[in-house]
């Protein structure tokens, strides 16, 4: 007898169905969360690159709008600069006339003082003091050159002469303060075509400011003024050092900013090493000073031997004169000062010359009426009349005087004039 069995399907328990299914759903949350973390750490790179663009482009913008306020600020600087030094040439403008004039009758009256007297220890004297009058008046032209900005006037001069005339002028105030001065200049140094006024005052400047600087210093007080010529002979230097204070590196450049000074306390302007620096420029030059605190300064000028290509060398000393002889001849002089129609007056009578003198130009009007003169000197600002209008005067009644006409004047800025 053959039994047959029959197998039932074989079900798991409940446990197990139980397991395999957390199973499932733990595996489900794992790979959800794998994602969400994925998608979490892309959110964040494409966070962060917005920020870093974003960060750059602020980062971009502020360096540009500091940029532009630097930029901004440089130009109020400059516009302040440009406003104060328009503010001292219409100064210079104003006070010229009353510059030119008395320093012209002082040299005047000194050129008559010397030609009156024959002593020779007076004549000394006289000739220190007309070189005073001179730098004076080169201060002058050299503050209205600043304000005009106008260009040099070249003649061959020695360097080494125009530091012996400073110190003409300047040896006594050094010693007097204790300073030893020592000079170290080159035998064999060329001439320069340049402007010996202007060179007078720079080196001038620079010895007036390293006497300063040294009167505050405890002694030894040394100047050193040093000259030498570059080996290709293309170029002279001056070195003018002291053993003052020193100057703090950041002011190295500030100093030579018009109106810039560390000697407010002192009557400083902050004009002198701006023009200084200015004039070398303009000579083809270059100006710069080395300076520690508590070890001194030193300025340093490059000078070229030759002009600029674009500046003419002037004529030769003597290449205008004539050998024609003196002529004596009326002169009308009309002028409103007393102190320079009188200094004019003894000055062209030493000459042999006959002088009418008028004070204003309707006086000058008056003293032409029946008379004939070679030539007619005539200052501009005056009063009643003024050298314009005499001038325009005479050309209606007198045409054929108007070409004797020759205009004195002080006044030297003034674009009419």
């Amino acid at each position: 007898m053959i039994s047959t069995h029959w197998h039932q399907p074989y079900e798991p328990p409940e446990r197990a169905l139980r397991l395999l299914d957390m199973l499932a759903r733990q595996a489900a949350d794992l790979i959800e969360r794998t994602q969400n973390e994925a998608a979490l750490q892309q959110a964040n790179s494409e966070l962060e690159q917005r920020v870093a663009q974003r960060t750059a482009k602020l980062e971009q913008a502020h360096n540009q709008l500091r940029s532009e306020m630097t930029e901004r600020q440089r130009m109020q600087e400059a516009l302040f600069q440009r406003e104060k030094l328009a503010a001292l040439g219409m100064l210079l403008a104003n006070v010229a006339h009353e510059l030119n004039n008395p320093l012209s009758v002082a040299t005047m009256e000194v050129d008559n003082l010397k030609e009156a007297r024959s002593d020779e220890a007076q004549a000394e004297d006289l000739e220190t003091l007309r070189q005073a009058i001179e730098r004076c008046t080169s201060v002058v032209q050299n503050f209205l050159a600043l304000a005009r900005q106008q260009p040099v006037t070249r003649s061959s001069v020695s360097l080494n002469a125009i530091i012996d005339d400073v110190l003409v002028l300047l040896r006594h105030t050094l010693e007097a303060d204790g300073i030893d001065l020592e000079l170290q200049v080159a035998d064999n140094l060329p001439l320069l075509q340049a402007d010996a006024n202007q060179l007078h005052h720079v080196i001038a400047n620079l010895i007036t400011n390293a006497h300063d600087a040294l009167r505050l210093s405890e002694e030894p007080r040394q100047l050193t003024l040093t000259t030498a010529v570059d080996a290709a002979r293309t170029q002279v230097t001056l070195e003018v050092a002291d053993t003052g204070a020193g100057i703090p590196a950041e002011l190295h450049e500030r100093v030579f900013e018009p109106f810039f000074t560390t000697r407010s306390q002192t009557g400083g302007s902050g004009l002198g090493l701006s023009l200084c620096r200015s004039v070398i420029e303009v000579h083809g030059g270059t100006l710069f000073l080395a300076s520690q605190v508590g070890q001194g300064t030193t300025v340093h000028i490059t000078l070229p031997i030759t002009p600029p290509a674009e500046v003419r060398a002037p004529e030769p000393p003597g290449a205008a004169e004539t050998s024609e002889p003196t002529r004596h001849g009326r002169i009308l002089l009309i002028d409103d000062e007393v102190t320079v129609r009188r200094a004019l007056h003894r000055l062209l009578e030493r000459s042999g010359h006959e002088l009418t003198l008028a004070a204003n130009g309707r006086e000058g009007l008056v003293a032409l009426q029946g008379a004939a003169y070679d030539v007619i000197l005539c200052d501009i600002r005056m009063p009643d009349l003024d050298g314009p209008s005499f001038y325009r005067e005479v050309a209606r009644v007198y045409p054929q005087v108007v070409s004797r006409i020759v205009f004195l004047t002080g006044d030297v800025l003034s674009p009419e004039v």
